[in-house]
């Protein structure tokens, strides 16, 4: 049987595919009450005008006070995870300086 592994490698007729189902892990990024201008919510995504000057995800110098932050305080239990972890889907990434709208799931 091969290491199937690598997305690349190709599924033949007859192989057995075993998928493991991940448990999501609570993040130890924290909700933080940070003022948006929300234009469109739903039960399913969140539309966000971000401002010039809020940084999206929490990094090196920035690891808390993101767009990440507000929106896990505003999207509360309702978070899918992503990469196995609990934490909000950032469609569109912009950069601090960046003014736009955002679109953000929320399921």
């Amino acid at each position: 049987m091969e290491n199937y592994g690598k997305p690349s490698v190709k599924v033949k007729q007859g192989d057995i595919v075993e998928i493991e189902d991940i448990e999501v892990k609570e993040t130890e990024l924290k909700p933080q009450e940070i003022p948006l201008d929300i234009i469109y919510e739903d039960t399913d995504i969140i539309v966000v005008n971000k401002p010039k000057g809020l940084v999206v995800h929490p990094a090196n110098g920035n690891p808390d006070g993101t767009l990440v932050n507000a929106i896990m305080n505003i999207c509360k239990d309702s978070l899918s995870g992503i990469g196995g972890e609990l934490r909000p889907g950032i469609v569109h990434r912009l950069d601090k300086d960046t003014s736009r709208v955002n679109y953000n799931c929320k399921k």
